[in-house]
């Protein structure tokens, strides 16, 4: 164990995002449990999902809503254990997330595998910035 406290109320599934531009993820946190988005754009780079998709787990951390010390510490931690960069931006070529996959979709259990979603409002930690994340 990395001793990398992750909440444990997070809903199961994820939420694909087909709109957005800028942002690769997105940690919502609504009626107690969060909820993980990502942009349905990166889901043909399996290291870019990977390490968006821990970026955002790492928000669920106590103290970790934002990019500050226990953040980035959580980040380095996780990074160097699976071999992935997890960073606070991301610079992809052209400026933008490439063209999404057709459909929203939610992943997991409780939708029972694929299938379409709306989008999620509401957020504590969504990651934007010019760089993207």
């Amino acid at each position: 164990t990395l001793g990398v406290p992750i909440s444990r109320e997070i809903r199961p599934g994820l939420v694909m995002n087909t709109r957005a531009r800028r942002r690769l993820g997105c940690c919502v946190y609504r009626d107690g449990a969060f909820t993980m988005e990502v942009s349905a754009r990166i889901l043909e780079d399996p290291q870019l999902f990977k390490a968006t998709l821990l970026h955002e787990l790492l928000h669920t951390c106590y103290g970790c809503q934002n990019h500050g010390k226990r953040w980035k510490a959580y980040a380095q931690k996780v990074g160097e254990a699976l071999g992935v960069e997890i960073t606070r931006t991301v610079q992809l070529e052209g400026g933008e997330v490439p063209q999404p996959v057709p459909l929203p979709l939610r992943w997991g259990t409780e939708a029972g595998g694929l299938k379409p979603v709306q989008n999620v409002k509401g957020t504590v930690a969504c990651c934007s910035s010019p760089s993207l994340f």
